[in-house]
């Protein structure tokens, strides 16, 4: 589908019978009747609502649930990434004040000089890595699928953790807090994204509550953790509670290998064959589904309007090149911020930054 087809469909051209024809379906899975009385429903691609008019999965809200059980439960399964968070940073609030922990480094005990400079310095470490992991993860995940992105993460997660729970001295610490700080970030970006996109739109809002919620929970794990550990005699104390983040990472990280991609990914990579079949083993029905095929209609329609825009507003970054692709990332930046847009960055950012400042 080109990309210059869809956007008189998108942007509601007043030539009625044109805006009929603009849009010429790809035959996929050799179901082509399917899609053409998608097209014609009454009311779906005109100026009327369309959430009026179209069929939905299930009932929104907690109740969709249910009824979308598969895609919930790789929802929950993402979510894990949220956990990953929480939990680190709730056991470093228990670790900074152990006995064993601050025999291993003096440089932050309350006795020592600047002890709260190296305290407040070891803490940061962790979302300064999470910042430059987040505003990283973007080109990653358009790249190498969402999924993969995510097993991307856990590794770098991963080698945090285990430097982590080896670490000898305050600098090895730091660096290990820093490397996992930017696994973190990568999953804090790319799992709701994930989760948001395999959705259906009744019960969206619903799942990517998810990650919050993981993240209040790895917060609740690892204070009890860090409760029971904190009697042993050794190290362990402090060890222990770093060395068990490792272990649902992994789980993680396997697991989502499993798990379908994003059909919006491969959509915006011309996969239309693989987008229709993980659309429809996400909805947990045949590919001849009205639904489905209509769902998979408007996700190339968006794909393709999305593509134009890209060619309109950087017309000499279209070229392929590596250096076009990173320019291409840095002004998708900037874009954020155009008339028409910033409104909506500023919400965002608002939100997450005093979700952060208030604790």
């Amino acid at each position: 589908m080109a990309a210059q087809e869809a956007v008189p469909l998108m942007r509601g051209s007043d030539n009625e019978e044109a805006q009929a024809h603009t849009m010429e379906p790809k035959k996929i899975d050799g179901d082509e009747t399917a899609m053409h009385e998608t097209m014609e429903t009454p009311g779906v691609h005109n100026s009327g609502a369309v959430w009026q008019t179209r069929e939905t999965y299930c009932e929104p809200g907690f109740k969709g649930i249910f009824a979308s059980y598969y895609v919930a439960l790789c929802a929950v399964f993402a979510a894990l990434g949220g956990l990953l968070f929480g939990y680190d940073q709730g056991v470093v609030s228990v670790i900074l004040t152990e006995e064993q922990f601050l025999t291993r480094f003096t440089r932050i005990d309350e006795g020592s000089g600047n002890a709260g400079f190296w305290k407040g310095l070891l803490t940061a470490m962790i979302e300064l890595g999470a910042l430059l992991g987040a505003l990283n993860q973007g080109w990653i995940a358009d790249k190498y699928s969402r999924k993969y992105s995510i097993v991307i993460a856990v590794v770098v997660f991963t080698i945090g953790s285990a430097l982590q729970t080896g670490a000898v001295d305050y600098a090895m610490l730091t660096v290990a807090r820093f490397i996992g700080g930017l696994g973190i970030g990568m999953l804090s970006m790319v799992a709701p994204l994930y989760i948001s996109e395999i959705s259906p739109p009744e019960i969206r809002g619903t799942l990517l509550v998810l990650e919050e919620f993981s993240i209040v929970t790895g917060i609740v794990i690892a204070f009890w953790i860090t409760y029971g550990t904190r009697y042993m005699a050794s190290e362990w104390a402090w060890r222990l509670p770093f060395l068990l983040q490792i272990f649902p990472g992994l789980g993680l990280g396997v697991g989502i290998v499993f798990l379908p991609f994003s059909p919006r990914w491969l959509a915006s990579k011309g996969r239309d064959q693989e987008a229709l079949h993980n659309l429809a083993k996400l909805r947990q029905l045949p590919t001849t589904d009205r639904r489905v095929q209509l769902e998979l209609f408007d996700i190339r329609a968006e794909v393709a309007l999305h593509q134009e825009i890209n060619a309109e507003r950087h017309p000499k970054l279209q070229d392929g090149s590596a250096s076009s692709r990173f320019l291409l990332e840095i002004q998708g930046w900037f874009d954020c911020f155009r008339r028409g847009c910033w409104r909506r960055t500023h919400v965002g950012i608002g939100i997450m930054f005093f979700q952060q400042f208030i604790g």
